[in-house]
């Protein structure tokens, strides 16, 4: 079977992506992942075939309408046999293309995106989102997402049924060390509303702890800043993008990771970020925010700390939590635990069911 696969991420680092193209090939299918081109790189060895778009345009309504114009007209002259669109910033182009052709569409919602916390102040940008969804949506015959709450959410705003797949990594033979340095740890997108400038923060009341933060955002050069106007610059290493492998190694290294949310974000109140599997497959006690999905995970898999409020206090809180080496040592094990019960090996039979 066909498959072309169309995202507005960076291919090489989209691990959600990869992972559901990798397991695609791997099942027998012929896989197109189209994607967009941000700069020059080294592409990456990959069982599945990829080509970008360029666009003039690099952010903004320019973009997302070149990006999806550019993607109708590449996929009029492709041959394909199911469509498989993620979010709602390729659904368009990928919806009109496979209706107009009589082809399967798959629909996967990263994110609840018209309801981020990008556009909690941009209601008009949120709606022209809505209504994309609520337009192309029916156009799809199976719809994914990330999470139960999300799926709910979704299904209950477009009154269609949603499947969970989770965006969990693959099992990693990861051996942590036990010679973990007071290190708070990072990775993900450098955006607003994920508490990254709280940390900051915290680190003047926390003066043996460093923060370390491994990738790209909107708001990079803001935290650099802020990190230099506190003094901070001797104790916050900034490493940008890096492999998974990457991450994995410094994760393993660390005495916490973090995943911390604005509470006003739909978008991030109903997630189930990647990262919090992540964390698990490097044994990797982690402090997040006490949303639905991560209480369910905490109650099944004590794995670290959920944080009631979003304040600078229950932080410095819970990082004492932590300190308790018994404590400590059982958030390490059940995330060992966890890491073997969420993972791709087990998760991407739920994909290639719907395929079957």
């Amino acid at each position: 079977m066909k498959v072309i696969i169309t995202v507005t991420t960076d291919i090489q680092f989209d691990q959600r992506v990869r992972k559901i193209a990798s397991s695609l090939t791997n099942a027998g299918h012929d896989v197109l992942v189209i994607g967009r081109y941000k700069a020059a790189f080294e592409p990456k060895p990959d069982s599945f075939k990829k080509q970008w778009i360029s666009c003039w345009f690099k952010r903004s309504a320019c973009f997302y309408a070149e990006f999806n114009i550019r993607l109708f007209l590449i996929l009029m002259f492709k041959s394909f046999d199911r469509l498989y669109a993620c979010d709602l910033d390729t659904l368009l182009g990928a919806g009109l293309a496979a209706k107009i052709k009589i082809k399967k569409l798959i629909f996967d919602a990263h994110e609840y995106m018209e309801e981020s916390v990008e556009l909690r102040k941009k209601k008009w940008i949120s709606s022209i989102w809505s209504f994309i969804g609520r337009l192309s949506i029916p156009w799809t015959d199976v719809r994914l997402t990330v999470s139960d709450s999300l799926a709910n959410e979704l299904a209950s705003k477009y009154k269609l049924n949603f499947l969970v797949l989770r965006n969990v990594p693959y099992i990693q033979k990861t051996q942590p060390d036990g010679l973990h340095k007071k290190i708070i740890w990072y990775q993900g997108a450098i955006n607003e509303g994920r508490g990254l400038e709280l940390v900051l923060d915290c680190l003047i009341d926390l003066p043996e702890y460093q923060f370390h933060l491994a990738g790209t955002g909107d708001i990079l050069e803001l935290l650099k800043m802020r990190t230099l106007q506190l003094g901070l610059e001797g104790r916050v290493q900034f490493y940008g993008r890096l492999s998974y492998e990457e991450m994995l190694r410094h994760a393993s290294m660390a005495f916490v990771g973090i995943d911390l949310l604005e509470s006003d974000s739909k978008s991030y109140w109903f997630s189930l970020s990647n990262k919090t599997f992540d964390y698990m497959q490097a044994q990797l006690p982690i402090i997040q925010m006490n949303f639905p999905e991560y209480k369910k995970i905490h109650n099944q898999f004590n794995t670290g700390v959920l944080l009631e409020s979003f304040t600078d206090i229950d932080f410095i809180n819970a990082i004492r939590q932590l300190e308790d080496r018994d404590y400590y040592l059982k958030c390490k094990h059940n995330s060992k635990s966890a890491s073997e019960f969420y993972n791709w090996e087990k998760e991407q039979k739920i994909l290639l069911a719907v395929f079957d």
